[in-house]
């Protein structure tokens, strides 16, 4: 599959729970960005944590 798909979430915890959900249907490649860090992003994921603007 290809594409694109941009997302906005209200907070961090919605964030994970929207990408384990895609992990979990079978998405890979997942990538994220935020404007402050996720401590809440699981480390186990081979897909890096959320980057974060300056």
């Amino acid at each position: 599959m290809s594409g694109l798909l941009l997302a906005e979430f209200r907070d961090p915890e919605t964030l994970v729970a929207a990408a384990r959900r895609a992990r979990q249907a079978g998405l890979r490649g997942l990538d994220a960005h935020t404007p402050s860090p996720c401590p809440s992003w699981p480390r186990r994921w081979p897909c890096p944590a959320p980057a974060c603007a300056p």
